[in-house]
């Protein structure tokens, strides 16, 4: 089984998104970090299992369903890369710009 592996943006924008979280509801932060963590469970079982973002690349999406976050990611030979944590409102394709 292929493991999951953040790359360092990634651990960025989810470190922040617990914070943002945590401050509008203490606690929560932690429970988002747990769906994340899940997710990767999930992602990482059925790597095939989710849509591909669009048409122009290899990224899949994982979308949590209690927290307003995707979970984007790329499939390689060895790994699953986690290559954005996609919080809020936030354009959903802003992370392209790091190929």
């Amino acid at each position: 089984m292929k493991r999951a592996r953040f790359t360092p943006a990634a651990v960025v924008e989810l470190e922040d998104a617990a914070r943002r979280v945590d401050r509008a509801r203490p606690g929560w932060g932690d429970k988002l970090n747990d769906a994340v963590l899940e997710a990767l469970d999930r992602i990482e079982e059925y790597v095939e299992g989710w849509q591909t973002f669009d048409e122009r690349g290899p990224e899949r999406r994982f979308v949590l369903h209690r927290f307003p976050c995707i979970v984007v990611y790329v499939v390689t030979d060895t790994e699953i890369q986690i290559t954005a944590v996609v919080y809020g409102g936030r354009e959903p394709a802003y992370w392209r710009k790091r190929r």
